[in-house]
């Protein structure tokens, strides 16, 4: 995703992201996030696209497209994610025609109203009951 952000990579990380973080909506995709128990380390991002999208061949692109559009809205904004999150994007089915230019604004308004970019306040992933 960028340079320096670990990625997730096992369904087990995926899972516990689905299950205890926060969930932000936007026609084209979603945005899963969970801040860690122990806030240090980067951010770790993790894309799902699945293949109710299409073939493989669409799936990469849309992919493709999500990393390069998280990696120009982080550039815009200035600064890098939030340490000590992690972050899963998942493609909706109307993600498949939108142009690059519109998953980057989806892209942008999630990741404002999430709140994870770092120097940003925002929700940082915890639940309601979870916070301090």
């Amino acid at each position: 995703m960028v340079r320096g952000a670990a990625r997730l990579k096992r369904g087990a990380e995926f899972q516990r992201v689905y299950r205890h973080g926060r969930i932000h909506g936007h026609p084209l995709l979603v945005l899963h996030v969970l801040a860690r128990d122990a806030p240090t380390g980067p951010a770790r991002v993790g894309l799902a696209v699945g293949r109710r999208l299409g073939s493989a061949v669409i799936r990469n692109r849309v992919r493709r497209r999500l990393r390069e559009a998280l990696r120009e809205v982080l550039r815009q904004e200035g600064t890098g994610l939030a340490d000590g999150i992690d972050l899963v994007l998942v493609a909706r089915s109307q993600a498949r025609e939108a142009g690059f230019d519109g998953l980057k604004a989806a892209v942008r308004a999630l990741v404002r109203r999430a709140g994870v970019v770092a120097g940003r306040e925002g929700s940082r992933g915890r639940r309601e009951e979870e916070s301090p």
